[in-house]
């Protein structure tokens, strides 16, 4: 019931988006739409996505996150970037990102404390508007 209440949220405040296969409308994972707390009176967003690893590297993402960023840009006039945040050492979502344009602005070191008490760099990559391909 809470995982419900959950995603009932998630779609209300249109922050996330799930991915559904297009054939048979498995659910593949999701992206989610943040505020970006690095930067300070500038127009922008931070994404994060998570996609099954059964369906890694199908070109699901690459398909998903491209037209969520198209659709991000269009629905806001004023949006000057999106940025998105990736665990350092993962080399198929950092390369993703660049395959769609983003540019690698550096790493924050041990950014993250994960629930198990790890605690992660995250390399910030930025997509303006005008790069958008």
């Amino acid at each position: 019931a809470r995982m419900r209440a959950e995603i009932r949220e998630e779609i209300e405040k249109e922050s996330c988006l799930y991915i559904e296969r297009k054939e048979d409308g498995a659910l593949l994972g999701g992206i989610w739409f943040g505020e970006d707390d690095l930067r300070h009176r500038v127009r922008s967003r931070c994404l994060s996505y998570y996609l099954g690893e059964q369906y890694a590297r199908c070109g699901y993402m690459k398909e998903a996150l491209g037209a969520a960023i198209r659709a991000l840009f269009e629905s806001d006039p004023e949006l000057e970037l999106v940025a998105a945040r990736v665990f350092a050492g993962n080399r198929a979502s950092e390369r993703l990102l660049l395959s769609l344009g983003f540019t690698y602005e550096g790493c924050i070191r041990r950014c993250v404390r994960t629930h198990d008490g790890t605690t992660r760099d995250d390399m910030q990559f930025s997509l303006f508007r005008e790069e958008l391909q």
